[in-house]
């Protein structure tokens, strides 16, 4: 034990429990007389990914990592702006000492004490081998804005976050940024200017315009993001879309992208899932889904970034369904949607190949890609009906294979199936293998499901 005084000192100590989980358990302090205790910030944390002072947690952590991201959006979205602007994320609080950190309200209904900072996003996005994708408040919230006239701080503000992530250490943030442990620069090559306000108070386009001129005067090779389609505004080189709709929206619209403006920006679907009828996150949601990531994948010319949301939610406080990670204090359940984009993120080749799909009531989707490296096709099938059906599968110019096919497919008896932290795999990938010599082939693809085939040339 240590003696208290009557100034303000940090105290800090490690604990080892029991090999036992309790996801009700309690951290108690006490004292050993009777007298006034002050407590400002208390902080318990378990092993952290990749042992990060005031890291993330393992488990989860390492969910996102398995996905093998290319990228992260971060902090969030309507996060950023604030319900008001006096609630809106600010970077420049989420660094240094946890004890220092003001936190702020966010509009999801909690308070954020922003002990998940620029420095901890930014050092977790490169733990997992990412790219930082930094969206910043542009001086609009939910309820309130800047005028273009008055933006100067909010854009000085934004430099001076590109500066902590990318300045060199001889820099004011760049040095900050050494301080604190991390000297080389972490090379943020992509910013979201605001987040769904177009508009907006109608002043969206000339707040982008003034953020985008200043910024790219100090950082010519930085790719914004506007929050829709702008016309007659300058410097936009990729357009965001947010996608929230029913299963038959995401079936029906597979092609979207079909006729994108080629020399055009290009697009970012910074959100997307199934939020009618998907209930916590249903196998149901998760095949409409991975149709709709199909005509992604087969426009990835012009489909630059795609990211589902949101990405995490605490069981004991749901305020969005569904989300891809369910978890409690001890416990994490993905839902089929992760597990949709796990299967696309490590079975996406770099080159995509053209596919045929020949379905007569429409219920089969697919898309195909080559790893170059491996010689390899990877081909997606999505099959909604219930019933599972034989597909024959003909690579053209290509009569022969060079054996083993690995299959990967997760399905379920039900569309309304789901998972739970009581049972976190009733819907989950399944891998097996066929032998094959020629093309074409047959396979017969369940019913419900979707269905990877990793074909070696």
């Amino acid at each position: 034990s240590t003696a208290l005084t009557s100034s303000w000192a940090y105290y800090g100590l490690g604990l080892t429990t029991s090999n036992v989980q309790e996801s009700n358990a309690r951290f108690s302090i006490r004292t050993s007389a009777v007298g006034s205790v002050w407590f400002d910030v208390v902080s318990v944390f378990p092993p952290t990914y990749k042992g990060r002072a005031n890291g993330l947690r393992a488990d989860l952590a390492q969910r996102v990592a398995d996905m093998k991201p290319t990228f992260m959006r971060f902090p969030g979205g309507c996060y950023v702006e604030g319900d008001k602007l006096v609630d809106a994320f600010r970077w420049k609080n989420s660094i240094g000492p946890i004890s220092e950190r003001p936190g702020h309200w966010n509009l999801w209904g909690y308070w954020s004490e922003d002990g998940l900072g620029m420095l901890e996003y930014l050092t977790f996005i490169e733990d997992i081998g990412a790219s930082p994708v930094y969206v910043t408040n542009i001086g609009i919230s939910h309820t309130d804005y800047i005028p273009t006239a008055s933006l100067q701080p909010w854009i000085q503000d934004a430099l001076d976050a590109l500066q902590f992530a990318n300045g060199p250490a001889s820099t004011q943030w760049g040095a900050l940024r050494a301080k604190y442990g991390h000297p080389q620069p972490f090379n943020i090559s992509i910013i979201a200017l605001g987040n769904e306000d177009c508009g907006k108070f109608g002043v969206y386009n000339q707040n982008y315009e003034a953020f985008a001129t200043a910024i790219r005067k100090q950082y010519p090779n930085i790719l914004f993001i506007a929050n829709c389609e702008l016309s007659g505004v300058p410097m936009v080189d990729i357009f965001d879309y947010h996608i929230y709709s029913n299963d038959d929206w995401f079936y029906n619209n597979v092609h979207a992208f079909d006729k994108q403006d080629r020399n055009g920006a290009h697009v970012f679907v910074s959100e997307y899932a199934v939020t009618q009828g998907s209930g916590k996150g249903n196998l149901g949601a998760a095949l409409a889904e991975a149709a709709f990531t199909t005509g992604l994948v087969i426009n990835s010319d012009i489909v630059m970034l795609a990211s589902y949301a949101p990405l995490f939610t605490n069981v004991y406080d749901r305020t969005w369904n569904p989300d891809a990670i369910q978890f409690n204090s001890t416990a994490v359940a993905p839902t089929p949607s992760y597990w949709v984009q796990l299967l696309f993120s490590q079975h996406t080749g770099d080159v995509v190949v053209p596919v045929q799909v020949t379905s007569p009531n429409n219920t089969l989707f697919a898309c195909a890609t080559l790893y170059s490296r491996t010689n390899s096709i990877s081909l997606a099938v999505i099959n909604r009906a219930q019933a599972a059906v034989d597909v024959s599968f003909d690579l053209v110019d290509q009569n022969k294979l060079s054996g083993n096919v690995t299959v990967v497919t997760l399905s379920s008896g039900s569309l309304l199936d789901e998972n739970s932290l009581d049972l976190p795999d009733q819907v989950a990938p399944k891998t097996s293998s066929f032998k094959t010599q020629s093309s074409p082939f047959t396979y017969n693809i369940e019913g419900y499901s979707l269905t990877f085939m990793i074909i070696p040339l």
